[in-house]
Formats: structure tokens, C-alpha cells, sequence
């Protein structure tokens, strides 16, 4: 009977001490800046990678305005164990081109889209201007790194057509190949993207493949499950344009609409463990306020949760979001009209906690 009751009593102590200490898991969510306001005029276009170390590389382009002969591509590191952001270093210096155009002056330089491969050669994919001084004029070039960015090797062409151009991070699709989303707007605007398979921080084989659709530019790439979507930025007063990659015929599908909202700005998106989509977006038709995270079971149809940004009269835009090996969901942001880039970090209990607590989107 004492071991009975001794028995019966420890039972009770696990359920009331441990129980709820592990269905309770303590909810993160914390906000820093990349660059801070006040340090340069204009920061835009922010891309994320986790390093082996578990820390988070982002790298941006900046200088004293869009498009400005000034800008350059500066990178920094987030160190997970004191949540704070390494001074800024020039990754693509001011009007650097790669070899491939000795002809053209490069103007500017945009969008860079970080992707660390399996052989642990971390990319950066940018727009680079070199004619017409504007989008139009712009092709793709990048640079490796075999040091996790400390250094950086030459530039080389990517996608040397004019009015090509880079926005969102890579996506890996099994061994030693990935795909890279990329857009033009010389003549007409759509999106496309081009598998790679890499060696020795080279480009071995690329092939291409449009996403057959009516303006859409912008893509970013997320698997759900087996099943690869594309998320694309539209003109304003449309909704947000999606498509799905065709694995048997080796081609994407014809865009078709979601239920979000699009007010002609970037998205982002990143899978989840239990199978959903998590995207970041403008939940506006017409405006870059509120930056918002919804989250989708099929693909097609959203459900908002949260809203990152809601102070009325300033923009908040270009997401650029990952998931760390640790759990963690890591976001970047252009904050007040490109006068900083910040940074909001959470865990899985917080975002569980905003989706069970969601209510359906109507719009």
C-alpha cells in the first residue's frame, strides 16, 4: 500500500510540474535593427541566410538613394548568442561589374539574394545597372564566398539579358542543385527562374523556365511538402498572383489568384514543420503598411494572423524571412521609407499561438 500510494503521489507531481512546463514552452518574439535610422539615407532590399554557426547573415543595398551612383551591397552578422548586429561591411563595392560587360559603366547596383550551398559556398545573387540608369538597364551577376562572406571572390555574369533582376533568396531542391526566382521589366514584366547545378562556387549548368503569367514580377519560392509555389508582387488593386512548378514537365503553371491583397510590393515565404506556408506581405491594396504574416494548408488560400507593422503614414516593406535549424523564424524588413533595415526574430510556441488564434481572411 506505501508504494501504492508513494506511486500514486509522484504520478500527481509529474502531471502538475512537468506537464505544463512542456505544453507552456515560453513564447520569443524580439525586434532589433540591422541598421539602425539615422546611420545612411537609404537602405533597401535586405536578404537572410543562416551560417553553420547558427548566426544570420543579412546584406542589403545602401547608399544616399535608390539608384544612386553611391549605392554598394553591405552585409552584416547576426550573432544568435547576444542578438546584436555586426557593424556593416561592403560586400559589392560602388558600380562594380563583372568581367563579361567591359563596355558598360556599371550605374548601380539592388537586390541581393544570399544562398549557402551544400558544398558551404555562400552566394550573393544582385542586380547590377549598367544601362539607361534604371531597372530596365539592369542584368544579374554574383559572387561566392568560401569564408561565409568575410571575403568575397570576382563578380561573374549570371543572366546578362538587360532588364534582368534579383529579389528573393534561392531555394534549394535536392543535392548540389537549387533554384534562383528571378524577374525582367525591359519589354513586359514577368517572373521566371533558373536551376543551377554548382561546382566549385561556378555555375555548372543553369536552365530557365518562365512562369507563364500577365505582369507578375517578384517571385518567391517555398515547398509544401513535395509541392513547390511561387508568390508574386502584381500592380496595385490586385491580389497577390501565385503558381505551382510542374516536376513532371519541368515548368511552371499559368498564375492564378490568391485572397491576399498585393499594393505592388515584394513577399516572402518560408515553410513550416507541420506543413504550412508562413508569408510575409503588405495586407494592403494600395499601401506598404501593415507588414503582416499569414499562413496557408493548401497554397492558394490565406489565413492573416499578425501584423509586424501598423504605425499609419510610414512604409514598411521587402520582407526577406528563413527558418533556422534551431526553430527560430528570422524576418527582415525595410523600415520608414528606406531609412533603416530591421529585424524581428520568434519561435515556433509564438507563431502556433498566433495561428490558433487566427480567424479566417475575408476580403
Amino acid at each position: 500500500m506505501y508504494k501504492f500510494k508513494l506511486g500514486l503521489l509522484l504520478l500527481i507531481f509529474f502531471a502538475l510540474n512537468v506537464s505544463p512546463s512542456v505544453s507552456m514552452a515560453e513564447q520569443i518574439y524580439r525586434e532589433n535593427w540591422v541598421i539602425a535610422p539615422g546611420n545612411i539615407p537609404a537602405n533597401h532590399g535586405s536578404s537572410l541566410v543562416e551560417l553553420p554557426s547558427g548566426d544570420v547573415k543579412a546584406c542589403w543595398y545602401a547608399g544616399s538613394a535608390e539608384k544612386g551612383a553611391d549605392v554598394q551591397i553591405l552585409c552584416s552578422d547576426w550573432n544568435s548568442k547576444t542578438d546584436v548586429w555586426s557593424a556593416p561591411k561592403v560586400a559589392i563595392p560602388r558600380q562594380q561589374k563583372a568581367a563579361a560587360f567591359p563596355f558598360f559603366k556599371a550605374t548601380t547596383l539592388g537586390n541581393p539574394a544570399l544562398y549557402l550551398d551544400d558544398d558551404q559556398k555562400l552566394w550573393l545573387f544582385y542586380s547590377n545597372v549598367s544601362i539607361f540608369n534604371g531597372w530596365s538597364g539592369a542584368h544579374v551577376d554574383f559572387k561566392v564566398s568560401n569564408d561565409f562572406g568575410k571575403s568575397w571572390g570576382k563578380a561573374r555574369e549570371f543572366q546578362s539579358f538587360f532588364g534582368n533582376l534579383t529579389r528573393n533568396k534561392p531555394i534549394k531542391l535536392d543535392n548540389h542543385r537549387f533554384m534562383v526566382p528571378l524577374y525582367h521589366e525591359l519589354i513586359g514584366r514577368d517572373g521566371f527562374t533558373c536551376t543551377v547545378i554548382p561546382k566549385n562556387g561556378k555555375v555548372w549548368d543553369k536552365e530557365c523556365h518562365r512562369i507563364f503569367g500577365s505582369g507578375e514580377i517578384q517571385p518567391t519560392l517555398v515547398f509544401q511538402g513535395s509541392r513547390l509555389f511561387s508568390y508574386m508582387r502584381v500592380h496595385q488593386h490586385q491580389n497577390m498572383r501565385m503558381a505551382e512548378f510542374d516536376f513532371k514537365n519541368d515548368m511552371w503553371s499559368k498564375t492564378s489568384d490568391t485572397n491576399l491583397p498585393n499594393s505592388d510590393s515584394a513577399v516572402d515565404a518560408v515553410s513550416t514543420p507541420n506543413g504550412l506556408i508562413l508569408l510575409a506581405f503588405n495586407d494592403s491594396y494600395t499601401s506598404r503598411v501593415p507588414l503582416s504574416l499569414a499562413y496557408s494548408s493548401n497554397g492558394k488560400n490565406f489565413t492573416k494572423i499578425f501584423d509586424v507593422e501598423t504605425k499609419p503614414g510610414i512604409a514598411c516593406s521587402y520582407p526577406a524571412m528563413i527558418r533556422t535549424r534551431d526553430g527560430m523564424y528570422h524576418l527582415s524588413y525595410t523600415y520608414n521609407f528606406r531609412s533603416s533595415i530591421k529585424h524581428v526574430s520568434f519561435n515556433e510556441e509564438w507563431l502556433n499561438a498566433r495561428i490558433n488564434g487566427a480567424q479566417p481572411l475575408i476580403k
